[in-house]
């Protein structure tokens, strides 16, 4: 999980060089995107003075987000964490797959091998979500 780092003034600088919106720099500064568009504006925002952040967990991290689990046979089947800004972690356990969602689109998917990715997953999500608002 990693994200570019980029100033704001920098990022409006890419939007209208590239003739397009805040969340498609966001998304492509986030690795949200797997497009030609999105590499080039990458590579601008590194050239710009962008730095490369891996995502690390804290220990003390604590989602900001709605749970809801949804049973099935007397177990979770579902979770679907719903954050402020739209962004939803939905993980489906028995299928052992996670996505990350934003208004009605699926913008990452992960294979859950273990339970511990759950928060990992979880803080991506809340990055996501708190930076979408910048």
């Amino acid at each position: 999980m990693k994200y570019i780092v980029l100033s704001t003034e920098k990022k409006k600088e890419l939007q209208k060089e590239y003739g397009v919106s805040h969340v498609t720099v966001w998304s492509a500064l986030n690795y949200i995107t797997k497009s030609d568009l999105s590499e080039k504006i990458r590579t601008a925002a590194l050239d710009k003075g962008g730095v490369v952040v891996a995502k690390v967990v804290p220990s003390n991290f604590v989602p900001n987000c709605e749970c809801q689990f949804i049973h099935k046979d007397n177990t979770v089947d579902q979770t679907i964490q719903t954050f402020s800004n739209g962004f939803q972690l939905k993980i489906y356990w028995r299928e052992g797959k996670a996505e990350i969602i934003h208004d009605s689109k699926i913008l990452k998917s992960y294979e859950v091998e273990k339970f511990k990715e759950w928060g990992s997953l979880l803080f991506e999500t809340q990055q996501m979500n708190d930076t979408y608002a910048e």
